[in-house]
């Protein structure tokens, strides 16, 4: 099964050449790092019946080898209103390395023969992100032809298999299935998806995590929604994911580590509020925060 990796738009790969220092900069061949479009639904969305068509593309996404020699991937959003792309964040963890595998899996046909009726055809690679409903999928387009399928990227919502192959509509009708649910009950069903990411079962009480520096309410409410409510959650969550998450609903969280945010929730979980003001302090000057 043929993958088909199209250079990015120019300004796209300008961005990211210009915030990267360990990008292969040739303009006229991207498909070393692997440039595929990110597309969006929102839980409203698949309560209101729209389906993949109505999708929004929201960036372009770029696989690299880290200075650790694991993968990570960088973004780019678009603004398609203004035809704008910005460097938005880097990411790795078990989504990205689900993401590289299940490519290399195709490649050598392990999945294809799985799957004959994608064997011999030609596919465009996406990536489908449903944030409140904890989804994201590899999607398969057809470059010349109409057929397409998804493929769930673990962590997943329990109502999906990941690594299966879901045609659209069995996929759309499980999404819109899953979104019920989440809606229904919200603490109950995104406390035990975070279970399987963390393998700890988690109680339903909050703290406070707008004391976290670099998280203001809107950020908090992002997490809250995922599962993440209390101190121990944020601290026990897996810095890739964690990163995907708050990337995923647009949050304005930027420190360059998310080991800053996870030492944070240690110590606050921990109850060590001196130590935790003690490095905040620290944090500020070194980012120029005000108090």
């Amino acid at each position: 099964m043929p993958i088909k990796f199209e250079n990015a738009p120019a300004p796209s790969f300008e961005e990211l050449i210009t915030n990267m220092t360990n990008i292969n900069a040739d303009p006229n061949d991207h498909s070393s790092h692997m440039p595929h479009k990110v597309f969006i639904i929102s839980i409203e969305d698949v309560l209101s019946g729209k389906r993949l068509t109505e999708a929004e593309h929201v960036a372009w996404r770029y696989v690299f080898r880290g200075d650790d020699q694991s993968s990570h991937v960088a973004e780019v959003s678009v603004d398609a209103a203004n035809d704008s792309h910005t460097f938005h964040h880097i990411n790795h963890g078990r989504h990205v390395d689900g993401f590289i595998k299940l490519i290399e899996q195709i490649n050598d046909h392990t999945y294809a023969h799985k799957n004959s009726i994608v064997l011999e055809k030609e596919y465009e690679v996406s990536l489908l992100r449903i944030p409140r409903c904890y989804v994201m999928a590899v999607w398969f387009k057809g470059a010349d032809h109409e057929h397409e399928f998804l493929v769930p990227l673990a962590p997943v919502h329990s109502n999906f298999e990941a690594g299966r192959h879901y045609e659209p509509d069995e996929f759309m009708d499980l999404l819109e299935v899953t979104a019920r649910e989440m809606t229904a009950n919200p603490a109950v069903v995104q406390h035990d998806v975070i279970d399987e990411a963390v393998g700890e079962a988690t109680a339903v009480s909050e703290d406070d995590l707008t004391r976290l520096l670099g998280i203001d309410a809107r950020t908090a409410a992002i997490l809250n929604e995922m599962g993440l409510s209390r101190f121990a959650d944020v601290a026990q969550a897996d810095p890739g994911q964690l990163m995907e998450i708050l990337a995923e609903a647009g949050s304005e969280y930027r420190f360059d580590d998310p080991e800053i945010l996870l030492e944070q929730a240690k110590l606050a979980a921990g109850g060590d509020w001196r130590k935790l003001r003690g490095f905040q302090a620290m944090l500020r000057r070194r980012y120029g925060l005000n108090e």
